[in-house]
């Protein structure tokens, strides 16, 4: 017997009531908790599906971007913030994933893998390895100025040359 999966495709009445509120916000500007609270009824921080499922929409559709404030709310990220913060933030937590992954990968008895399970080992090695070190401050200020270099801006395969991983 084959179940068939259902995709909630709608948004909910309280993710619209979020995503209303949060889209009035001017960059820089601060929704607090308790105003998200009111708009949807409900506390928030026990419902924090509700505010990612609300920053999802407010990214995809109104190329608005929020980040948390500590105990107060969120704030939308004007153009220069979002550069900023994007890439430190997510650099770092790439950083922290790739180690992470190489630390558990290194847990595996690599001389009791199958040999197939040998290769995928030292793939995910070389694969987190290269992104641990691709993420590095050192690294990024290297592919910075080498961007610069460029003139400003540099396509997908000429950012794989600069870094190595890619040759002509």
């Amino acid at each position: 017997m084959s179940q068939v999966k259902v995709f909630i495709t709608d948004v909910g009445v309280d993710t619209r009531f979020l995503v209303d509120l949060m889209r009035k916000a001017s960059p820089g500007e601060i929704i607090t908790y308790t105003a998200m609270n009111a708009a949807c009824e409900r506390d928030v921080r026990s419902n924090r599906h509700l505010i990612d499922s609300a920053r999802r929409i407010l990214r995809r559709e109104h190329s608005m971007v929020f980040r948390a404030v500590d105990n107060e709310g969120y704030r939308r990220l004007a153009d220069d913030a979002i550069v900023d913060t994007v890439n430190a933030d997510r650099r770092n937590r790439m950083r922290r994933q790739a180690a992470v992954a190489v630390q558990e990968l290194s847990c595996a008895k690599y001389d009791d893998l199958g040999r197939d399970k040998q290769v995928k080992h030292n793939t995910g090695l070389a694969l987190f390895g290269s992104l641990y070190q691709a993420t590095s401050r050192q690294s990024v200020a290297r592919l910075h100025q080498r961007v610069v270099n460029a003139g400003g801006s540099i396509d997908l395969s000429g950012t794989l040359k600069m870094i190595g991983w890619l040759v002509d």
